[in-house]
C-alpha cells in the first residue's frame, strides 16, 4: 500500500511539473518578446521556477516520506495543479499573440486587472505547496537502525571513498538540445551539480532545466571570432591571405556551421580547392547554394527568423546574379525572402516586396494562376499585420470572385483565401458576412478535398468561432465538435490544433445555457 501512495503522489507531481514548465516558460518568452508582463504575473512568474525546482526535489525523495507526509501533500500538489490551470487560462486571455492590433492590445491591457485576485491566489498555493513540502522533508523516513552497510571494497577497489572525488561537483553539458521530452530522464541530479545546455530552442532548455531565470542569450558570431573559427579548422598547410578568409567568412554571414563545413572540405582537397575557388562556387548556384537554403530551413525549424532572413537575402543575391531577377525563381525566392521579413514584423518591406511579385506574376501568368492568388495572399498577410484591412478584404475578393472559373490547383489557393478573408471579416466585427464566406469555404472544401481533409476541418472550426462570437454557441458546439474530433482523427490527440479544439469545444459547452 505505501508503494501505490507514492506513486500516486509522484503521479500527481509529475503532471504539476508539466504544466508549470509549460505556463513558465510562455511567460519567460513573452517576456523576451514584450520587455515586460502585467503586473498581475509578474510575481508569479519568479517563483514558478522555484516551485518547479521545490516540486523536483520532492520527487525525488517522495519514497522515504512517511505515510502522514504524503497525506499531507497529495490535497495541496491537486489545488496546486488547479490553481496553475486555471493561472493558464488566464495567460491566454491577457497576453498579447501574434497579430493582435493596437485595440485588442489595449482592451488585455485592461482585462489583466480584472484577474489580479485570481493570479493573488494561484501565487499563495504556491507558497503554500513549499512550506508543505519543507514539512514533507522534514518527515523523511530514517535509515533503519537493522539496515546493514556495504562492505568496504577489499580487491577490485582496495582503498577508502576519496572525499575530494565522491563530494566534487558535477557539470553535466547537453549541446544543440531539441525539446524531447525523454532527455530530462537522462539528466544525473545532485545537490553538487549543474547541468549547462546550448540550444537554438528556449522550450527545450526550459523542459530540461525547469528554470527560466538563468537563460542567456548568446549573440551571433562576429567577423574576428569567424576568421578564428575559420583558422582553426583549416589544416595548417592551407595557404591564404587575410582577405580571402574574412571574404569567406562574409560570404557565409559569419555562420559556424558553415564555416566549419566549408574549412573542412578545403583542407581535405587542398590544393585542389583553396578559399578563393571555394568563394567563388559559394557565389555561384550550386550544391553551396544548396547547402545554405538547407540552412535557411534548419533555421526556420529552430525559430531563428533573423539568421533564416540573411541567408536567404545571400541566396536570392546569387540566383538573381546567375540567372537574372525576370525569371519565375528569382520572384520565388523573392516571396519567400518578403514572407520571413513579415514574420520578424517588417511588414512594411515585406508589402513591397509581395506587390513586385503579384505584380510579376499576374502579367507573367494571368491573375487566375495559382502561384498568383499565392502571392496576393502573401501580400494580404503583410497588409494585415499593419491593419490594412480593407485593402486585402478587397483583393481576397478578387480573388473569389474567379472561383468558379479556376482550375483545381488555383482552387486549393483560393480555399486559403477564403479562410482568410472569413478571419479578416472577423476583426471588422462583419461577422454575418464572415459566416457567408465560411460556410462557403466549408461547403467548397468537402468538394475538393473531402469532408475529413484538415483544411476543411480549419474551416469547420473558423466557422464555429464565428457562431460563437454571435453567442450561438449550440450551433457552435456542432461545429467545434466536428473540427475537434476529425482532427484527432487524423493527426491525434497531441497536435496542437487537436489541443485548442478541445480547448474551444469544452468552452463553448459550459456557454450553453442549461
Amino acid at each position: 500500500m505505501a508503494e501505490l501512495a507514492a506513486l500516486s503522489v509522484a503521479a500527481s507531481i509529475l503532471q504539476v511539473i508539466d504544466i508549470s514548465v509549460r505556463v513558465a516558460e510562455r511567460l519567460n518568452e513573452y517576456r523576451k518578446k514584450e520587455d515586460s508582463l502585467p503586473d498581475a504575473l509578474k510575481h508569479v512568474s519568479t517563483r514558478l521556477p522555484v516551485f518547479v525546482l521545490a516540486l523536483r526535489n520532492t520527487n525525488a525523495k517522495i519514497e522515504n516520506l512517511t505515510d502522514d507526509a504524503r497525506r499531507a501533500l497529495k490535497p495541496a500538489i491537486e489545488e496546486c495543479f488547479d490553481q496553475i490551470k486555471k493561472l493558464e487560462t488566464i495567460i491566454d486571455k491577457v497576453l498579447f499573440k501574434p497579430g493582435d492590433g493596437g485595440a485588442i492590445r489595449g482592451w488585455k491591457s485592461i482585462v489583466s486587472v480584472k484577474y489580479d485576485s485570481d493570479v493573488s491566489e494561484a501565487d499563495k498555493v504556491i507558497r503554500r505547496y513549499i512550506e508543505a513540502m519543507h514539512y514533507g522533508l522534514s518527515n523523511v523516513t530514517p535509515p533503519s537502525a537493522n539496515e546493514i552497510s556495504s562492505p568496504q571494497p577489499t580487491s577490485t577497489c582496495p582503498f577508502e571513498r576519496e572525499a575530494d572525488f565522491v563530494e566534487r561537483g558535477v557539470i553535466i553539458s547537453v549541446d544543440d538540445a531539441s525539446p524531447i521530452p525523454q532527455i530530462r530522464n537522462f539528466i544525473t541530479t545532485s545537490t553538487r551539480g549543474s547541468v549547462l545546455v546550448t540550444s537554438r530552442n528556449t522550450e527545450a532548455a526550459q523542459m530540461i532545466t525547469g528554470n527560466c531565470a538563468y537563460h542567456i542569450d548568446v549573440d551571433e558570431m562576429n567577423e574576428s571570432e569567424a576568421i578564428a573559427l575559420l583558422k582553426k579548422k583549416l589544416n595548417s598547410k592551407v595557404t591564404y591571405t587575410e582577405a580571402e578568409a574574412a571574404e569567406l567568412v562574409k560570404t557565409v554571414d559569419f555562420m559556424p556551421l558553415a564555416i566549419s563545413q566549408i574549412a573542412t572540405n578545403i583542407s581535405i582537397n587542398y590544393p585542389r580547392l583553396t578559399i578563393s575557388k571555394a568563394i567563388e562556387r559559394i557565389r555561384t548556384p550550386s550544391e553551396e547554394t544548396s547547402l545554405m537554403a538547407g540552412l535557411v530551413l534548419t533555421y526556420m525549424t529552430n525559430e531563428r527568423v533573423e539568421q533564416a532572413t540573411a541567408i536567404h537575402r545571400r541566396v536570392h543575391g546569387i540566383r538573381k546574379e546567375a540567372y537574372g531577377e525576370e525569371t519565375d525563381d528569382a520572384y520565388h525566392g523573392l516571396r519567400a525572402l518578403g514572407a520571413l521579413l513579415n514574420m520578424q514584423g517588417k511588414a512594411a518591406e515585406a508589402e513591397d516586396i509581395h506587390r513586385r511579385v503579384v505584380d510579376y506574376r499576374s502579367k507573367r501568368s494571368g491573375f487566375d494562376h495559382s502561384e498568383t492568388i499565392k502571392s496576393v495572399n502573401f501580400l494580404c498577410g503583410a497588409l494585415i499585420k499593419q491593419r490594412k484591412l480593407e485593402e486585402a478584404v478587397t483583393r481576397y475578393r478578387s480573388v473569389i470572385d474567379l472561383y468558379t472559373d479556376l482550375d483545381e490547383k488555383a482552387r486549393h489557393e483560393a480555399l486559403l483565401t477564403m479562410n482568410s478573408l472569413a478571419e479578416t471579416l472577423i476583426q471588422q466585427g462583419h461577422l454575418e458576412e464572415a459566416e457567408t464566406v465560411c460556410r462557403r469555404l466549408v461547403l467548397e472544401s468537402e468538394r475538393l478535398l473531402g469532408a475529413d481533409d484538415c483544411d476543411t476541418l480549419v474551416g469547420v472550426h473558423t466557422l464555429a468561432d464565428i457562431l460563437a462570437k454571435q453567442n450561438r454557441y449550440e450551433e457552435a458546439l456542432t461545429s467545434y465538435e466536428r473540427a475537434y474530433v476529425g482532427t484527432e482523427k487524423r493527426c491525434g490527440a497531441g497536435h496542437p490544433d487537436t489541443k485548442e479544439f478541445l480547448e474551444d469545444f469544452n468552452h463553448a459547452k459550459k456557454n450553453i445555457p442549461v
